[in-house]
């Protein structure tokens, strides 16, 4: 189950941001303050995962599961800055899992960033204060 999002630098979210996520989550606010981007930004770590980049450290920003533009679009107040996608769960084996997908600008297509890390840490939940598995992945 999905326990938080962090955004930073994506659209509406210039600062890292964490939003919890509980069994009901209730999203309200203004135009343009971010809660679609919240659901896009799950979208995108989803097709980010199961959509195969190939040997190559450039990934589509659109494809079968969302599709919002360029990384422009997704970058926050349009520049070029390096954005970064993270969600904390727990999965059906009660494992805590953290994934945190960086990206940045390809200078290539518009739709295309550059993968610049992934880091997956995953903890028993309860292990305790036992040491976390951890991979970390960058170019």
């Amino acid at each position: 189950m999905l326990s938080s999002i962090t955004l930073r630098g994506v659209k509406s979210f210039d600062a890292e941001t964490k939003v919890r996520w509980a069994p009901l989550t209730i999203l309200t606010g203004s135009n343009s303050c971010g809660k679609s981007t919240l659901f896009q930004s799950i979208l995108l770590v989803k097709q980010l995962v199961e959509v195969p980049a190939g040997s190559s450290s450039t990934v589509r920003l659109t494809g079968p599961m969302v599709s919002q533009g360029s990384f422009r679009d997704w970058s926050s107040n349009h520049r070029e800055a390096p954005i970064a996608l993270g969600l904390e769960f727990t999965d059906s084996t009660g494992y805590n899992s953290t994934l945190r997908i960086e990206l940045e600008s390809s200078g290539g297509a518009p739709a295309d960033a550059r993968l610049v890390g992934v880091h997956w840490a995953t903890a028993d939940a309860g292990a305790g204060t036992g040491d976390p598995s951890t991979f970390r992945w960058a170019m």
